[in-house]
C-alpha cells in the first residue's frame, strides 16, 4: 500500500512537470509535406472565404514573404498597408528592392490569429514563406515530424501583438 501511494505521488509530480515544461504547447497546427520534403502550413485572411494560401515553413527567412496572388487577396480586403522598401538578397543571389507591408488579420487556424505582421512582397507566383518574424510570435514552438505539426503558444482565440521585423 505504501508503494502504491508513492507511485501515485510520483506519477502526479511527473505529470505536472511535463505539463509545465517550456517548449510544450497544446495548440498544434497541422503541416503538410511538399514533394521536396519541406513543410507547409495553410493560412488565410480572418473572415474571408477562399483566401487560403500555402506557406513554406522557412526558419532561414527572417521575414514572412507573400507572392502577388495572395497579396491581391489581401489588398482587395484592405488587409495591407505599405510601410517601406528594403533591399534584399534573394535565394539565387540576386539583389532587389522590395516593398514591405503590414498584413493584418491572418489566421493560421480557428483560434490562432495574428493581429499584424510585416511581410515582404515578392512579385510573381513564387512560394509564400512563413519566416521567423511570424514564428517568434508563437514562441515557444515545437516541430513534430511524425505526424507533421507545429505546436505553438498564444493561440487562444485572441489576437497576438504586432511583431517588429528584424
Amino acid at each position: 500500500m505504501e508503494h502504491t501511494t508513492i507511485r501515485l505521488l510520483l506519477t502526479a509530480v511527473l505529470y505536472c512537470v511535463s505539463a509545465a515544461s517550456p517548449g510544450q504547447s497544446g495548440f498544434a497546427l497541422p503541416l503538410t509535406s511538399s514533394a521536396g520534403g519541406a513543410y507547409e502550413l495553410s493560412m488565410s485572411l480572418a473572415g474571408v472565404d477562399d483566401s487560403e494560401a500555402s506557406f513554406l515553413l522557412d526558419t532561414g527567412a527572417a521575414m514572412m514573404s507573400i507572392n502577388s496572388e495572395f497579396f491581391a487577396v489581401l489588398r482587395s480586403n484592405d488587409a495591407v498597408r505599405e510601410l517601406r522598401e528594403v533591399g534584399v538578397r534573394l535565394a539565387d543571389g540576386r539583389r532587389r528592392l522590395l516593398s514591405v507591408y503590414e498584413v493584418r488579420g491572418l489566421r493560421l487556424s480557428d483560434g490562432c490569429e495574428i493581429d499584424a505582421v510585416e511581410a515582404v512582397l515578392v512579385p510573381g507566383k513564387g512560394r509564400n514563406l512563413l519566416g521567423l518574424n511570424v514564428l517568434q510570435q508563437f514562441a515557444p514552438i515545437t516541430l513534430s515530424i511524425d505526424p507533421p505539426a507545429l505546436s505553438v503558444s498564444g493561440c487562444d482565440g485572441e489576437f497576438l501583438p504586432v511583431a517588429a521585423a528584424p
